[in-house]
């Protein structure tokens, strides 16, 4: 058995799917299948099999329950948002929206105001809804608390040492090593990162952690993927990954802490290096 058992409150969260994003059903004339939300009572089969084969649809069992049609689309532009699809500024229409979902304009103005709630958009009167673009401060100081969260998450699961938990982080990692050089690239990869901080986030066992865990994911996901861009990186992660595994399986609460800490300030630095030098205003 995993820690205790819990109910998780529903977050804003459950509306994105984990990585690599479901292309979004635009032009379609579906909608995307309800997604399920709400962590399960008993954890252990909200990660179990996370890692049991390399196919990237996985998604983590949760207590079912069915998203409102804002909520859907919310989830489809949101998961476009942090795959790319929308740079950071641009506006989003609400008409073509509207057009591509075959739904009247009411739902995608709802949904649009969930993103803005989540910090992915940002609405302005008379200008619509354009993407947050946030600065390097902006990322450094929303990384800087997930930099304790997910090194909280690892001391924790260190010092217990829960096998159910351990062995599932384990093959999480082992999966990492196996898509380090994967050609889907940085989906790929990222996909595994986002299931392995699930596994991290319920396997402590404490749920404020774990939705403090989740409520920053969003935010941040676009950025992760940046800062996993390139081959290199994701091998410097995959490393890390493995000194966490192995500092977790020795009980080592130290240095499980701190190699977790490591791969997200890592996934950062490189995220804000990438990002735009901000420009100095003219006296």
């Amino acid at each position: 058995m995993w820690p205790r058992a819990r109910i998780w409150r529903r977050s804003s969260f459950d509306r994105f799917a984990p990585p690599p994003f479901p292309p979004a059903v635009l032009g379609s004339g579906t909608m995307p299948a309800a997604g399920n939300s709400g962590m399960s009572k008993t954890p252990f089969r909200g990660a179990a099999g996370a890692f049991g084969r390399d196919d990237l649809n996985w998604t983590p069992s949760r207590v079912a329950q069915t998203l409102s049609l804002s909520e859907q689309i919310a989830g489809n532009v949101g998961n476009a948002i942090i795959r790319g699809d929308y740079q950071p500024g641009q506006r989003v229409q609400e008409q073509e929206l509207a057009d591509q979902f075959h739904v009247s304009r009411g739902p995608v103005r709802e949904a649009l105001r969930l993103l803005e709630r989540d910090g992915l958009v940002q609405i302005h009167a008379r200008r619509g809804a354009h993407v947050t673009q946030l600065g390097r401060d902006e990322v450094s100081d929303l990384f800087e608390v997930r930099i304790v969260l997910i090194g909280l998450a690892a001391k924790i699961i260190a010092e217990n040492r829960n096998p159910d938990v351990v062995r599932e982080i384990r093959r999480g990692v082992e999966q990492l090593g196996r898509l380090v050089k994967d050609r889907a690239g940085t989906d790929s990869y990222v996909g595994a990162i986002y299931r392995l901080n699930l596994v991290l986030a319920e396997g402590s066992g404490n749920p404020y952690l774990g939705d403090m865990i989740f409520s920053l994911a969003h935010r941040t996901l676009r950025y992760a993927r940046l800062g996993l861009s390139t081959e290199a990186r994701r091998q410097q992660s995959v490393r890390t990954w493995r000194q966490v595994i192995a500092a977790i399986e020795r009980g080592d609460a130290d240095a499980a802490r701190a190699q977790a800490e490591k791969l997200v300030r890592a996934s950062r630095d490189m995220a804000v290096s990438l990002l735009p030098a901000p420009t100095s205003k003219p006296d």
